[in-house]
Protein backbone atom coordinates (compact mmCIF):
# COMPACT_ATOMS: atom_id res chain seq x y z
CA UNK A 1 0.00 0.00 0.00
CA UNK A 2 2.87 2.56 0.98
CA UNK A 3 5.43 2.32 -1.75
CA UNK A 4 6.97 5.83 -1.81
CA UNK A 5 7.72 7.88 1.33
CA UNK A 6 7.46 11.87 1.68
CA UNK A 7 9.68 12.95 4.27
CA UNK A 8 9.82 16.85 5.45
CA UNK A 9 12.63 17.61 7.47
CA UNK A 10 14.82 20.46 9.01
CA UNK A 11 17.32 20.76 11.40
CA UNK A 12 15.64 20.44 14.59
CA UNK A 13 15.73 17.79 17.19
CA UNK A 14 11.45 17.01 15.79
CA UNK A 15 13.08 16.67 12.05
CA UNK A 16 15.91 14.26 13.45
CA UNK A 17 13.27 11.79 15.01
CA UNK A 18 10.95 11.79 11.61
CA UNK A 19 13.70 11.03 9.14
CA UNK A 20 14.70 8.29 11.85
CA UNK A 21 11.12 6.87 11.91
CA UNK A 22 10.88 7.34 8.03
CA UNK A 23 14.40 5.24 7.06
CA UNK A 24 12.83 2.60 9.51
CA UNK A 25 9.39 2.31 7.64
CA UNK A 26 11.12 2.40 3.93
CA UNK A 27 13.20 0.06 4.76
CA UNK A 28 10.87 -2.14 6.70
CA UNK A 29 8.30 -1.12 3.51
CA UNK A 30 10.41 -1.68 1.05
CA UNK A 31 9.30 1.78 -0.21
CA UNK A 32 11.17 4.85 -1.64
CA UNK A 33 11.91 7.65 0.43
CA UNK A 34 11.88 11.52 -0.86
CA UNK A 35 13.32 13.71 1.60
CA UNK A 36 13.00 16.92 1.17
CA UNK A 37 14.12 20.46 2.97
CA UNK A 38 12.18 23.49 1.92
CA UNK A 39 13.72 26.84 2.81
CA UNK A 40 10.43 28.59 2.15
CA UNK A 41 12.31 31.92 1.37
CA UNK A 42 9.74 32.88 -1.45
CA UNK A 43 6.77 34.00 0.55
CA UNK A 44 6.42 31.31 3.22
CA UNK A 45 4.99 32.09 6.85
CA UNK A 46 7.44 31.82 10.06
CA UNK A 47 6.44 30.93 13.34
CA UNK A 48 9.64 30.17 16.04
CA UNK A 49 10.03 26.08 16.52
CA UNK A 50 9.51 25.11 20.18
CA UNK A 51 12.86 23.63 20.15
CA UNK A 52 15.23 26.21 20.55
CA UNK A 53 14.64 28.04 17.06
CA UNK A 54 16.48 25.52 15.11
CA UNK A 55 13.18 24.16 13.24
CA UNK A 56 11.66 25.31 10.37
CA UNK A 57 9.53 22.78 9.23
CA UNK A 58 6.17 23.01 10.78
CA UNK A 59 6.83 26.63 12.18
CA UNK A 60 4.18 28.51 10.83
CA UNK A 61 2.76 31.64 11.73
CA UNK A 62 3.66 35.64 10.87
CA UNK A 63 5.25 36.37 7.31
CA UNK A 64 8.84 36.80 7.92
CA UNK A 65 10.40 39.73 6.20
CA UNK A 66 13.86 38.33 6.08
CA UNK A 67 15.38 35.48 4.68
CA UNK A 68 16.14 32.43 6.71
CA UNK A 69 19.34 32.09 8.99
CA UNK A 70 22.18 30.78 7.03
CA UNK A 71 22.67 28.31 10.07
CA UNK A 72 19.54 27.13 9.50
CA UNK A 73 19.49 25.69 6.12
CA UNK A 74 22.86 24.54 6.60
CA UNK A 75 21.29 22.16 9.39
CA UNK A 76 18.78 21.05 7.34
CA UNK A 77 21.41 20.69 4.36
CA UNK A 78 23.30 18.40 7.05
CA UNK A 79 20.33 16.39 7.68
CA UNK A 80 19.77 15.70 3.85
CA UNK A 81 23.24 14.56 3.35
CA UNK A 82 22.73 12.20 6.70
CA UNK A 83 19.52 10.54 5.21
CA UNK A 84 21.59 9.98 1.73
CA UNK A 85 24.47 8.30 3.90
CA UNK A 86 22.05 6.33 6.35
CA UNK A 87 19.93 5.27 2.76
CA UNK A 88 23.12 4.04 1.23
CA UNK A 89 24.06 2.50 4.05
CA UNK A 90 20.93 0.19 4.29
CA UNK A 91 20.49 -0.25 0.76
CA UNK A 92 17.13 2.06 0.15
CA UNK A 93 16.13 3.53 -2.44
CA UNK A 94 16.09 6.93 -1.95
CA UNK A 95 16.31 10.88 -3.11
CA UNK A 96 16.98 14.21 -1.43
CA UNK A 97 16.01 17.59 -2.16
CA UNK A 98 16.64 21.13 -1.66
CA UNK A 99 13.67 22.82 -2.39
CA UNK A 100 12.51 26.79 -2.44
CA UNK A 101 9.12 28.23 -2.26
CA UNK A 102 5.66 28.57 -0.12
CA UNK A 103 6.21 25.54 2.76
CA UNK A 104 3.10 23.91 2.12
CA UNK A 105 2.62 24.58 -1.57
CA UNK A 106 6.05 23.47 -2.32
CA UNK A 107 5.10 20.27 -0.25
CA UNK A 108 1.82 19.35 -2.35
CA UNK A 109 4.11 19.34 -5.41
CA UNK A 110 6.46 16.87 -3.64
CA UNK A 111 3.57 14.66 -2.31
CA UNK A 112 2.48 14.18 -5.82
CA UNK A 113 4.82 11.64 -5.90
CA UNK A 114 4.07 9.95 -2.92
CA UNK A 115 1.55 7.93 -0.53
CA UNK A 116 2.63 8.86 2.87
CA UNK A 117 3.48 11.80 3.95
CA UNK A 118 6.11 11.80 7.44
CA UNK A 119 6.58 14.71 9.46
CA UNK A 120 8.28 15.70 12.54
CA UNK A 121 6.72 17.62 15.59
CA UNK A 122 7.93 20.58 17.17
CA UNK A 123 8.12 21.04 21.06
CA UNK A 124 10.64 19.13 23.72
CA UNK A 125 8.57 19.25 26.93
CA UNK A 126 5.69 17.66 28.09
CA UNK A 127 3.66 21.31 27.77
CA UNK A 128 4.87 22.16 24.70
CA UNK A 129 4.67 18.83 22.49
CA UNK A 130 2.61 20.52 19.63
CA UNK A 131 2.52 23.95 18.06
CA UNK A 132 -0.47 24.56 17.04
CA UNK A 133 -0.41 26.60 14.05
CA UNK A 134 1.60 23.72 12.48
CA UNK A 135 -1.82 21.99 12.00
CA UNK A 136 -2.20 24.74 9.15
CA UNK A 137 0.83 22.31 7.37
CA UNK A 138 -0.86 19.35 7.93
CA UNK A 139 -4.48 19.83 7.44
CA UNK A 140 -3.63 21.47 3.95
CA UNK A 141 -1.93 18.19 2.90
CA UNK A 142 -4.77 16.07 4.36
CA UNK A 143 -7.35 18.05 1.86
CA UNK A 144 -5.50 18.87 -0.96
CA UNK A 145 -3.23 16.19 -1.22
CA UNK A 146 -5.32 13.38 0.11
CA UNK A 147 -2.46 11.36 1.63
CA UNK A 148 -2.46 10.06 5.36
CA UNK A 149 0.23 12.00 7.06
CA UNK A 150 2.32 9.85 10.24
CA UNK A 151 3.74 12.54 12.66
CA UNK A 152 6.44 11.36 13.97
CA UNK A 153 7.07 11.39 18.17
CA UNK A 154 8.74 13.10 20.26
CA UNK A 155 11.42 10.60 20.89
CA UNK A 156 13.61 8.25 18.63
CA UNK A 157 11.07 4.88 19.72
CA UNK A 158 10.47 1.78 17.23
CA UNK A 159 6.99 1.40 16.72
CA UNK A 160 5.25 -1.70 18.71
CA UNK A 161 1.89 -1.37 17.73
CA UNK A 162 -1.10 0.04 16.10
CA UNK A 163 -3.95 1.54 18.48
CA UNK A 164 -6.85 2.77 15.90
CA UNK A 165 -9.10 5.25 17.23
CA UNK A 166 -13.10 4.63 15.86
CA UNK A 167 -15.66 7.12 15.71
CA UNK A 168 -17.72 6.14 12.78
CA UNK A 169 -16.73 8.91 10.90
CA UNK A 170 -16.27 9.46 7.18
CA UNK A 171 -12.36 8.73 7.45
CA UNK A 172 -12.62 5.32 9.43
CA UNK A 173 -12.13 3.14 6.17
CA UNK A 174 -9.14 4.82 5.23
CA UNK A 175 -7.95 4.81 8.72
CA UNK A 176 -8.51 1.27 8.92
CA UNK A 177 -7.03 0.45 5.78
CA UNK A 178 -3.48 2.49 6.45
CA UNK A 179 -3.60 1.10 10.12
CA UNK A 180 -4.06 -2.48 8.90
CA UNK A 181 -1.30 -2.20 6.28
CA UNK A 182 1.23 -0.64 8.58
CA UNK A 183 0.90 -3.18 10.86
CA UNK A 184 0.78 -6.36 8.67
CA UNK A 185 3.75 -5.35 6.64
CA UNK A 186 5.76 -4.36 9.84
CA UNK A 187 4.05 -7.15 12.02
CA UNK A 188 2.66 -5.43 14.61
CA UNK A 189 -0.38 -6.37 17.09
CA UNK A 190 -3.16 -3.89 16.43
CA UNK A 191 -5.84 -2.70 18.71
CA UNK A 192 -8.81 -0.55 18.04
CA UNK A 193 -10.96 1.79 20.47
CA UNK A 194 -13.96 3.24 20.59
CA UNK A 195 -14.43 5.82 22.57
CA UNK A 196 -18.56 5.92 23.42
CA UNK A 197 -21.14 5.84 26.06
CA UNK A 198 -23.36 3.84 23.70
CA UNK A 199 -21.74 0.81 23.59
CA UNK A 200 -24.50 -1.23 20.99
CA UNK A 201 -23.11 2.19 18.80
CA UNK A 202 -19.77 1.05 19.47
CA UNK A 203 -19.82 -2.11 19.25
CA UNK A 204 -21.17 -1.73 16.16
CA UNK A 205 -18.35 0.15 14.95
CA UNK A 206 -15.96 -2.12 16.05
CA UNK A 207 -17.38 -4.72 14.63
CA UNK A 208 -17.27 -3.45 11.31
CA UNK A 209 -13.14 -2.97 12.03
CA UNK A 210 -12.71 -6.31 13.40
CA UNK A 211 -14.19 -7.76 10.01
CA UNK A 212 -12.15 -5.60 7.98
CA UNK A 213 -8.97 -7.27 9.63
CA UNK A 214 -9.97 -10.41 9.46
CA UNK A 215 -10.37 -10.14 5.82
CA UNK A 216 -6.81 -8.55 5.43
CA UNK A 217 -5.68 -11.80 7.93
CA UNK A 218 -4.71 -9.18 10.89
CA UNK A 219 -6.42 -10.27 14.08
CA UNK A 220 -7.59 -6.77 15.44
CA UNK A 221 -8.59 -6.29 19.71
CA UNK A 222 -11.24 -4.22 20.42
CA UNK A 223 -12.21 -2.28 22.82
CA UNK A 224 -15.03 0.20 24.34
CA UNK A 225 -14.49 2.85 26.70
CA UNK A 226 -15.62 6.17 28.07
CA UNK A 227 -14.58 9.46 28.28
CA UNK A 228 -13.03 12.63 26.31
CA UNK A 229 -11.79 11.51 23.43
CA UNK A 230 -8.05 12.61 22.98
CA UNK A 231 -7.40 12.64 27.28
CA UNK A 232 -8.72 8.42 26.63
CA UNK A 233 -6.67 7.82 23.51
CA UNK A 234 -3.64 9.65 24.99
CA UNK A 235 -3.75 7.73 28.32
CA UNK A 236 -4.05 4.59 26.38
CA UNK A 237 -0.68 5.13 24.01
CA UNK A 238 2.00 3.06 25.55
CA UNK A 239 6.02 3.36 24.29
CA UNK A 240 6.10 2.41 21.03
CA UNK A 241 2.88 2.71 19.59
CA UNK A 242 1.54 4.10 16.88
CA UNK A 243 -1.94 5.92 17.47
CA UNK A 244 -4.21 5.99 14.41
CA UNK A 245 -7.01 7.93 13.50
CA UNK A 246 -9.16 10.16 11.46
CA UNK A 247 -9.23 13.64 11.31
CA UNK A 248 -12.15 14.12 13.50
CA UNK A 249 -13.68 17.61 12.57
CA UNK A 250 -11.22 18.79 10.35
CA UNK A 251 -13.27 20.14 7.68
CA UNK A 252 -12.34 23.98 8.28
CA UNK A 253 -8.71 25.35 9.28
CA UNK A 254 -10.12 26.69 12.99
CA UNK A 255 -11.04 23.42 14.32
CA UNK A 256 -7.76 21.72 13.71
CA UNK A 257 -6.60 25.51 16.05
CA UNK A 258 -9.33 25.78 18.78
CA UNK A 259 -9.68 22.51 20.28
CA UNK A 260 -10.80 19.88 17.96
CA UNK A 261 -10.15 15.86 19.03
CA UNK A 262 -7.10 16.19 16.36
CA UNK A 263 -5.21 18.67 17.68
CA UNK A 264 -5.89 17.89 21.52
CA UNK A 265 -4.65 14.61 20.42
CA UNK A 266 -1.03 15.76 19.35
CA UNK A 267 -1.25 18.04 22.13
CA UNK A 268 -1.45 15.41 25.04
CA UNK A 269 0.82 12.48 23.81
CA UNK A 270 4.45 11.94 22.71
CA UNK A 271 3.50 8.77 20.35
CA UNK A 272 3.26 9.08 17.07
CA UNK A 273 0.21 10.01 15.48
CA UNK A 274 -0.98 8.59 12.09
CA UNK A 275 -3.63 11.08 10.51
CA UNK A 276 -6.30 10.43 7.78
CA UNK A 277 -8.91 12.99 5.84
Amino acid sequence: MFKSLLLGIDGSAAGGVAASLALDLAGLLRARLLAVHVDGRDGRAHLPSRDGGQGDFLALGEPRRQDLDPEQLRRGRDRLEGIRRSARVAGLDCETRELRGPLLETLLVAARECDLVVLGRHGVSAEKRWHPEAGEVISGLLHRAELPVLVAGVVDEPLQRVVIGVDGGAAMRRVMASGVALASALSLPVQAWAIDRDTGRARHQLDAVARFGETHGVNIETHVTAGHPAETLASLAEEGDLLAIGAFGAGALHEWLSGSTTANLLARTSRAVLLHH
